[in-house]
């Protein structure tokens, strides 16, 4: 990706090649680093659609565009410089996940386990250093 320039603003960001997921319009809305319900809205057009965050990740690092993905995914390529964020000081609003089950009355034992183990998998996640989503390129 050295042969675009580094984006310095949200209108640098729709001239690179990007991987989205599929969808007829694809945006990306930056948070304001003051978390103030301040947003701004980056419509782009993906060279690759995808719904698959490794399909993504494997065409990032291909090459291919510049891609949004949740830090954990691409952590210890963020900390060895194999990838780097794109506008840092922004970020990608934080996603939700649910885990949906009926009761945990008559649950059998190896759902509840499962159940424990993931909430305490996520609580254990550095959400300091891989807090949200950010828009990465490869470093080449």
């Amino acid at each position: 990706m050295n042969r675009y320039k580094q984006p310095e603003s949200f209108a640098d960001l729709s001239a690179l090649p990007s991987i989205g997921f599929h969808g007829a319009k694809q945006v990306w809305l930056f948070q304001s680093p003051d978390q103030k319900n301040v947003y701004h809205d980056i419509e782009f057009h993906p060279r690759l659609k995808t719904d698959n965050f490794s399909a993504m990740k494997a065409a990032m690092m291909k090459g291919v565009g510049i891609a949004s993905l949740p830090k954990v995914y691409v952590k210890d390529e963020l900390i060895s410089g194999l990838v780097q964020e794109i506008l840092p000081e922004w970020s990608l609003p934080k996603g939700v996940i649910y885990i949906v089950y009926t009761s945990r009355q008559g649950m059998m034992p190896s759902v509840r386990f499962l159940l424990e183990h993931l909430i305490e998998q996520f609580k254990v996640l550095d959400l300091k250093q891989v807090d949200n989503q950010c828009p990465t390129k490869k470093v080449e």
